[in-house]
């Protein structure tokens, strides 16, 4: 058994509340029976904790938690989750740096885009992730060797383009059913399936889970991604957040897209 849920994402419908950011919750059995819960992001605030709520989800309950990079709507929530849960926490290299956006309009406007509580890092004893680590047999975490493609809207403390060398991803299996996790996936989905499959050897995945960063690309972009993407074994896709709904659109034309905020495996 493995199955998802996302407790943040931007639409979210009632009885759950939406904000920008992105949460999921995954639940699989492991080979010995029991079943693993892993919870990927926090959002941005404490949405986190009442949408578990009104699911009648325990966090405290959870067995990991990991961050997969140091933006405020993916790590903002763990201030709030600490109050609950007392597990392990993973996290990339240096997820707690300070970060900036350049407003689309005005890119000389910046703001503070980067972990709302970065002394979280220590008091909290966030373990470090850097290359391929094996939490258990349920749950992979990795980084990916390259940097991420600039982006001049997503800039360091010195001003210079942010290459997410702390993106964390994730593969979460039961044994024999696939779900890799992509937070944002800054380094782009050709580059993260094409890792998959020739470095960590895994041909076929069941389900992606996570963001596309395809807001604001053009639809013969977003196009191109969508059909390069087929030469890769991908059954469902859950994309959501940073996507946008461009994105989402198209992707339905190539792709079996799961719109439920739940779906089992």
């Amino acid at each position: 058994m493995l199955s998802v849920r996302l407790l943040v994402e931007n639409n979210l419908l009632p009885p759950l509340a939406a904000e920008h950011g992105l949460s999921a919750l995954f639940e699989c059995t492991d080979v010995s029976g029991g079943v693993v819960s892993v919870l990927a992001d926090t959002g941005q605030s404490d949405l986190l904790l009442a949408n578990a709520r009104r699911l009648s989800i325990d966090l405290s309950s959870l067995d990991y938690v990991f961050l997969s990079h140091g933006h405020y709507d993916h790590s903002g929530g763990l201030r709030h989750l600490a109050q609950l849960y007392h597990g392990p926490v993973f996290a990339g290299p240096d997820v707690e740096r300070i970060r900036f956006s350049v407003s689309a309009t005005d890119f000389k406007m910046k703001k503070r885009n980067g972990m709302p509580d970065p002394d979280l890092v220590s008091s909290l004893h966030v373990q470090t992730v850097s290359g391929l680590h094996k939490v258990c047999p349920a749950l992979t975490l990795f980084t990916l060797p390259d940097v991420a493609p600039p982006n001049h809207r997503l800039l360091n403390a010195d001003g210079s383009p942010d290459t997410f060398t702390d993106e964390l991803f994730a593969i979460v299996s039961d044994g024999s059913r696939v779900a890799l996790y992509g937070g944002c996936t800054h380094h782009g989905v050709i580059n993260l399936l094409s890792f998959v499959r020739d470095s960590l050897g895994i041909s076929h995945i069941d389900a992606f889970v996570g963001g596309l960063h395809l807001m604001g690309r053009s639809a013969k972009e977003i196009e191109e991604t969508a059909r390069a993407v087929r030469d890769f074994d991908v059954t469902h896709w859950m994309i959501c957040h940073c996507s946008g709904s461009l994105a989402l659109s198209i992707w339905q034309d190539y792709h079996d897209v799961i719109s439920s905020p739940s779906f089992s495996i």
